[in-house]
């Protein structure tokens, strides 16, 4: 049975710290791709970054605003349960949902 109450500071802690580190990761990866900006073919570079990021800040989220402990079918118990429950439970396109925005504030840059 969930309570009311928020997850304790540590869970919060980790679950951004988790989602950070990756995201550097990420970061990384999409840095060292050898990315002719020139094409009209490759997505913009933010854009590519926004679509990596994103999922992560979904799965991040969700674990932050989660009440009490992840017991059950609706609760989270980490990071990877998460992304499981998200795709098993609403399918892939649920961890892309929303991300019109961050592209089209990036598109002008």
């Amino acid at each position: 049975m969930a309570s009311d109450k928020p997850l304790p500071f540590a869970y919060q802690f980790a679950a951004g710290a988790v989602a950070g580190v990756s995201e550097g990761i990420v970061l990384n990866i999409a840095d060292s791709c050898d990315v002719n900006d020139d094409s009209p073919d490759v997505l913009s570079r933010p854009s590519a970054d926004d679509a990596l990021r994103y999922p992560l800040d979904v799965v991040k989220t969700r674990v932050q605003l989660q009440q009490g402990k992840g017991i059950g079918e609706e609760g989270y118990n980490g990071m990877m349960d998460c992304f499981r429950k998200i795709i098993k439970n609403e399918g892939a396109s649920r961890l892309y949902r929303g991300i019109t925005a961050p592209i089209l504030m990036e598109a002008p840059k």
